[in-house]
């Protein structure tokens, strides 16, 4: 399992990018199996290099992107205090995710595993710390593919400072960071600290095509967005808006300008947000 600790250890180095253990072990040319899986994490949370570098709860890194939307699903439908027949929760989740059970199936495992769920004979529920989950970046996600590699990106502007210089030299020019840090964890705060904005962009990919495979924040719906040489050439949907709200886990990208203003109000502490269509962030000087 060296292939996948070098990969992990190299891009959780670089302060844009959060990447999954199935992304490692896809870019090692490992299988991904649910065994291997469990023993590199374990490895990983039990101290050591790799652990230092864990700026968010290690589910985000541990669990897969599709495993971290199901996690969003079951937020939506299970009561905070209340339990689910574990095939009622699969019913509801498949429905409103429109996947197939046996993946919801599949998923709420490794969500128990993990300890987001606990069961008890066949009911599930939220864990007493459920809520440590949703620090930082929580259950969001933001794959981008280059070429033959796959990884994670902290927030959707990343994705955005990664593929478009003119925004790229637009925020370097003004780096501001809110006080209260909304959607940051300290480990997080701390390691930005320690980075000069000009060094922030350590692999910028300003040729090529570059995409990124992304879930609205209010409603989970799919979103696909394509950039080449710098230049954004495919939204879906069409409609596609940002927030841009403080910290990684509160700059979210949304599928319309309805699920946009949604969310957001129902987060009043976020106070004044940046936001508009996602075409914006690649025009401009």
């Amino acid at each position: 399992m060296e292939e996948v600790f070098c990969v992990l250890e190299s891009d959780w180095q670089d302060p844009l990018r959060c990447t999954n253990l199935e992304q490692g072990f896809r870019r090692a040319g490992v299988p991904f199996e649910e065994g291997a899986r469990r023993r590199v994490a374990e490895a990983i949370v039990a101290g050591g290099r790799l652990s230092e570098l864990l700026r968010w709860h290690p589910s985000a890194y541990v669990l897969t992107n599709d495993e971290r939307l199901v996690a969003r699903g079951v937020l939506r439908v299970l009561e905070p205090a209340a339990g689910s027949e574990r095939s009622e929760l699969i019913g509801h989740v498949a429905g409103l995710l429109k996947r197939p059970a046996e993946q919801i199936a599949s998923a709420l495992e490794a969500l128990e595993w993990v300890g987001f769920l606990e069961g008890k004979g066949t009911t599930l529920r939220l864990s007493a710390r459920s809520s440590e989950f949703l620090e930082g970046v929580g259950f969001y996600f933001h794959e981008v593919q280059a070429g033959a590699e796959w990884f994670n990106v902290n927030c959707f502007h990343d994705f955005v400072l990664l593929t478009s210089p003119s925004y790229r030299a637009r925020r370097l020019r003004g780096p501001e960071r809110r006080g209260d840090a909304p959607g940051m964890t300290p480990r997080m705060l701390q390691f930005l600290q320690e980075i000069a904005p000009e060094n922030l962009v350590q692999r910028p990919y300003d040729r090529g095509r570059v995409s990124l495979r992304d879930a609205c924040a209010e409603c989970m719906q799919e979103i696909r967005l394509t950039v080449e040489d710098a230049e954004l050439v495919g939204v879906q949907p069409a409609g596609a808006w940002h927030v841009r709200g403080g910290g990684c886990g509160v700059n979210n990208l949304f599928c319309s300008g309805a699920c946009a203003e949604r969310w957001t109000a129902a987060r009043p502490f976020l106070g004044q947000v940046e936001g508009g269509p996602v075409a914006e962030l690649w025009t401009g000087a």
